[in-house]
C-alpha cells in the first residue's frame, strides 16, 4: 500500500509541476506578449475572463450532461495540446486567439478536478500539501528559467510532459474517482450558497491579479526581471506554506478559510496603496502563502468534505493524525497487544494490520463475521471510527467486565441515548447466530445482539459516545 501510494504521488507531482509550469507561461509571460502586440486591457481582460469561465463552468456541465471517466480526461489533456499549438497562430488575431483560450479553458477545467479528485481520495491532507506544492516548483521553475525567445516551444515541450504524466497517473489509479464521476443529487450549491459567494468573490479577485498583475507592474516602470522575482518570491511562500500547513489543516477548516480570505483582502488592499514600492509589494507577495497555499488546501478539503468524503469517514484527519483510522488505531495500540483495521480495501497511508471484508454488502454484521472468520481468537474487542471520543476509562471498564463474564457472547456499552453495538466486547459465541441472521439478509447489530445473550454496560457521559454522522459533526468535534 505504501508503494502505491508512493508511486501515485511521484506521478501526481509530475502532473502538477507541468500543469503550474504551463499555467506560469500563460499567466506570467502570456499578457505581455499581447500588450506588445497592441491588445488593449479590456481586450486582455476579456481573452483571460473567458478561458476562466470556461473553467468554472465546464465541471458543472459534466457533472449533468457527461460521464467523466478516464477517456473523456485524457481527451481533454490533448485538447490542451491542442489549444497550445493554436496559440503561436492566433495570437495576431483576436477571435481566433480568443477561441483558442475558449478551448484551453474548457479542457483545463476537465483535467485538473479529475486530478485532485484522485489526489484528495488517495492521499492525506499531510501527504496532499507536499505532492501539490511540486506545481508551485513548477510555475516558479518556468517563471525563473524561460526565455522568451524559447517560449511557444517551452508551452509545446511543457504540456506534452503534463500530458504523459497525467495519463499515467490516471490510467493506473481511475478507480480512485469512479463514484466521483458519477451524479451526485446531494450537491447543491443553494444549501451552502454563503460559502460559493465567497468562493466566487475570492477567485474574482484573483482573476484580475493573475491577468494583469504584470502588466500593472510593469505600466509603473517595474522591470520585466524584477516582476518576475516578485512571482518567484510569493511560489516561494507558497511552497513553504504547502510543506508546513499540515497541522493548520488540523484546525476548523471553515475558520481557516474566513481567516485566509481576510489575509487576501489586506493584501490586495497593499497592492493597491503601495504598487509602486518593490519591498511593499514583495510583502504583499509573502501574503500568497495564506491567500492562495493554506487558502486553496482547506477550500478544496472543505468541498471534498461536505460533498464527497464526508461518506468516509475513515479517512477524515483528526487531532494531528491523517485520518481518524489512524487516531483510533494508535489510541487502541496502547491497551491491546494486537490491533487491526476492518475494511473491503487498504486505502489507509499508515502501517496497519487489515482484515479485509470480503462481503459485497457494506454491514457491521458482514464485518464481524469477517473478523471472526480471519482471527483465531475467542473474543474482540470493536471499536467504530467514528467515535472517537471513547476513551481508555471506558474501553478499561469494558475489558475489565469481559474477563469477569465470560459467559456472555457480548459485552456492550450502554450510553444515555442506547445501545453502542460498536462499542464493546464480541465472542466467537455469536458467530453461529450472526451467519444465520446475514444468510436471511438481517444485517442490523442490534437485532443480532437481542437475540443473543447479551451484557449492557452502562456509562452517564453522552459526550464521550458522539458519532460524527455529519460534516457539521466532524467541524464541531475538531474544534473541541
Amino acid at each position: 500500500m505504501k508503494n502505491n501510494v508512493r508511486s501515485l504521488s511521484l506521478l501526481l507531482g509530475g502532473f502538477y509541476f507541468f500543469y503550474f509550469a504551463l499555467i506560469g507561461i500563460y499567466i506570467v509571460f502570456l499578457p505581455k506578449i499581447l500588450s506588445d502586440l497592441d491588445y488593449s486591457a479590456f481586450d486582455v481582460g476579456i481573452i483571460y475572463a473567458a478561458a476562466a469561465l470556461m473553467r468554472f463552468v465546464t465541471p458543472f456541465i459534466f457533472k449533468h450532461l457527461f460521464h467523466l471517466d478516464y477517456k473523456v480526461y485524457l481527451y481533454s489533456l490533448l485538447v490542451i495540446l491542442l489549444s497550445v499549438l493554436l496559440f503561436s497562430w492566433s495570437m495576431e488575431h483576436f477571435w481566433f486567439y480568443l477561441i483558442a483560450n475558449l478551448i484551453f479553458g474548457a479542457a483545463m477545467g476537465i483535467s485538473l478536478p479529475y486530478v485532485e479528485a484522485i489526489s484528495l481520495k488517495a492521499l492525506s491532507k499531510l501527504r496532499y500539501g507536499k505532492v501539490r506544492l511540486w506545481g508551485s516548483i513548477g510555475f516558479m521553475a518556468i517563471v525563473l528559467g524561460l526565455s522568451l525567445e524559447h517560449l511557444f516551444a517551452s508551452l509545446i515541450v511543457v504540456a506534452l510532459l503534463m500530458l504523459l504524466f497525467g495519463a499515467i497517473a490516471g490510467k493506473e489509479h481511475p478507480s480512485q474517482i469512479k463514484s466521483e464521476g458519477e451524479h451526485n443529487s446531494s450537491f447543491s450549491l443553494i444549501k451552502y450558497a454563503p460559502l460559493w459567494i465567497s468562493l466566487f468573490l475570492m477567485q474574482l479577485s484573483f482573476g484580475g491579479f493573475y491577468n494583469f498583475f504584470t502588466i500593472y507592474e510593469s505600466e509603473i516602470g517595474i522591470s520585466l526581471d524584477m516582476i518576475r522575482w516578485m512571482w518567484i518570491f510569493g511560489v516561494i511562500c507558497e511552497i513553504v506554506m504547502l510543506y508546513f500547513q499540515g497541522p493548520l489543516l488540523q484546525k476548523n477548516l471553515l475558520q481557516v478559510i474566513k481567516i485566509t480570505t481576510l489575509i487576501t483582502a489586506l493584501r490586495w488592499f497593499m497592492l493597491y496603496l503601495f504598487g509602486q514600492n518593490v519591498s511593499m509589494v514583495f510583502l504583499s507577495q509573502s501574503l500568497h502563502a495564506f491567500s492562495f497555499a493554506l487558502y486553496h488546501t482547506a477550500v478544496i478539503s472543505y468541498l471534498f468534505l461536505l460533498y464527497s468524503q464526508g461518506k468516509d469517514k475513515a479517512l477524515l484527519p483528526f487531532r494531528g493524525f491523517a485520518s481518524m483510522s489512524e487516531f483510533q488505531y494508535r489510541k487502541l495500540e496502547k491497551l491491546f497487544s494486537n490491533v487491526y483495521i476492518c475494511a473491503k480495501e487498504e486505502k489507509f497511508d499508515f502501517n496497519a494490520a487489515i482484515i479485509r471484508d470480503i462481503y459485497p454488502i457494506h454491514s457491521p454484521l458482514a464485518g464481524l463475521i469477517s473478523i471472526f472468520e480471519t482471527l483465531d481468537v475467542d473474543s474482540v474487542f470493536i471499536l467504530s471510527v467514528d467515535v472517537p471520543f471513547v476513551d481508555k476509562a471506558i474501553i478499561e471498564v469494558i475489558k475489565n467486565q469481559a474477563q469477569k463474564s465470560s459467559d456472555y457472547d457480548a459485552l456492550i456499552a450502554l450510553s444515555p441515548s442506547g445501545l453502542e453495538p460498536l462499542c464493546g466486547v464480541y465472542r466467537r459465541s455469536i458467530l453461529p447466530l450472526a451467519k444465520e441472521l446475514f444468510s436471511k439478509d438481517i444485517h442490523k447489530l442490534n437485532h443480532l445482539l437481542k437475540l443473543s445473550k447479551m451484557k449492557e454496560i452502562a456509562f452517564e457521559e453522552q459526550d464521550k459516545f458522539l458519532n460524527l454522522n455529519t460534516p457539521q459533526d466532524y467541524e464541531m468535534a475538531r474544534s473541541l
